[in-house]
């Protein structure tokens, strides 16, 4: 029991201590009214360091000084304590360094630092110790550079890309975090159209043998030159053929005739500037492109078709396919005739060897010599009584096929 505005506590044991404050006005008349009690629970425990953030480089050149920093959170989260820390550094030579931060200059072989943390009066009880690790490495100069292309034949007009390395490739790795500094030089006939890095685009419009120079550089004044001959030669002959597709099995006209044009020895990035396609003579396509579109050929007998092609480099080929077309033949069909009470059916029955009947037009001739022509396209007719009645003498059946031949039946009504 202690009285007075303050108390003091002895925490020599962890866990729990339960305060009862009782306060009661001097001059209160009534004391059991004015009288106030406040329970407070206190957590007794022992002193506790979390672990540090320690920061410093995660690779480190050699023979470099770097700074190695630890930082320490609060003793006690939300409370006050006159608790003090002590720490120091481990170096990896086996010296120590008191404090939070230290400079260390990297030595070829290092692993680690190692910061420890202890409060102080309870060292062996609070103790902390982190390691920070690092990969030392040591700079090198790759002394091997070239010059790489994937283009393994380069033909005018030619776009090559080329790519600066070291040989072999994995000496780059040397250099650690540094980038080399890239410089190209190329003959004034050639366009340079990218340069970004160790990468270099180049436009080549005219045959020869052009010299590529890099010149690759550090900050710490290495300097390398790479030189590589591009040889550009001049394309082989462009030269065509073309193939026709008609849109008929036998091969009959009318057809629509499509002609492919196949071409050899293109260059890439060539263009098509003028595409003439002639048929027996006429012309039926001009346009800027290999593509011609069906053409339309109604008589039979034999064809031909050209095809003059021009490019926007100056070189053109010239390239013809002769084709031909028959008539095909006419549909062969047989009439017959069947009597019933009050009609009469007539049946055509068609064949041909090319194509398919496609459609038949009926006429009927009557005794007072009219010819009208019926409300049939198809191959089968009733001719009911209110025909019958007016006396038909006679048929004529015009049967088309699919290219519009005709084939004429003329029959004597029974």
């Amino acid at each position: 029991m202690q009285t007075g505005d303050t108390i003091t506590l002895d925490a020599n044991k962890a866990g729990r201590v339960f305060v009862k404050l009782t306060a009661t006005p001097r001059d209160s008349s009534n004391i059991v009214q004015s009288k106030k009690v406040i329970i407070q629970a206190l957590a007794v425990q022992p002193p506790y360091l979390r672990r540090p953030a320690v920061s410093g480089p995660r690779y480190a050149e050699v023979d470099q000084t770097y700074t190695f920093k630890a930082t320490n959170g609060p003793i006690f989260y939300g409370a006050d304590t006159d608790m003090t820390l002590s720490s120091e550094w481990e170096l990896p030579n086996g010296a120590i360094v008191p404090g939070d931060t230290v400079d260390y200059t990297i030595q070829s072989g290092d692993e680690m630092l190692k910061y420890r943390v202890w409060i102080n009066g309870y060292k062996n009880e609070t103790l902390v110790e982190v390691e920070k690790t690092f990969y030392a490495w040591e700079y090198e100069w790759p002394e091997n550079w070239e010059i790489v292309t994937r283009n393994t034949e380069v033909i005018v007009p030619a776009r090559v890309v080329l790519f600066t390395q070291t040989s072999p490739k994995a000496d780059i790795r040397k250099m650690g975090l540094e980038k080399p500094i890239y410089h190209y030089n190329v003959p004034p006939t050639a366009i340079k159209t990218f340069e970004y890095g160790n990468r270099l685009v180049v436009d080549f419009t005219k045959p020869g043998t052009y010299p590529i120079e890099a010149i690759i550089e550090d900050q710490r004044g290495n300097q390398e030159l790479a030189v590589i001959d591009i040889t550009v030669k001049d394309p082989p002959p462009l030269t065509s053929e073309i193939n026709v597709n008609i849109n008929d099995r036998w091969g009959r006209a009318l057809a629509l005739v499509t002609p492919r044009l196949v071409l050899h020895n293109p260059v890439s990035g060539e263009k098509v500037t003028s595409h003439k396609v002639y048929l027996d003579g006429q012309l039926v396509s001009d346009k800027a492109s290999v593509y011609v579109s069906p053409i339309m050929v109604e008589d039979t007998g034999t064809h031909e078709i050209i095809s003059e092609i021009t490019m926007d480099t100056g070189r053109s080929a010239t390239a013809s396919k002769i084709f031909e077309l028959i008539e095909g033949d006419l549909p062969q069909c047989a009439i017959q005739y069947m009597e019933y009470p009050s009609y009469t059916t007539v049946q055509l029955r068609c064949s041909t060897t090319m194509g398919h009947v496609k459609r038949a037009e009926w006429f009927a001739t009557y005794d007072d010599t009219n010819t009208e022509q019926l409300g049939l396209t198809g191959f089968y007719g009733i001719f009911r009584e209110n025909q019958l009645a007016r006396g038909i003498r006679s048929l004529r059946i015009m049967i088309y096929n699919d290219k519009g031949q005709v084939t004429e039946i003329n029959s004597n009504f029974p």
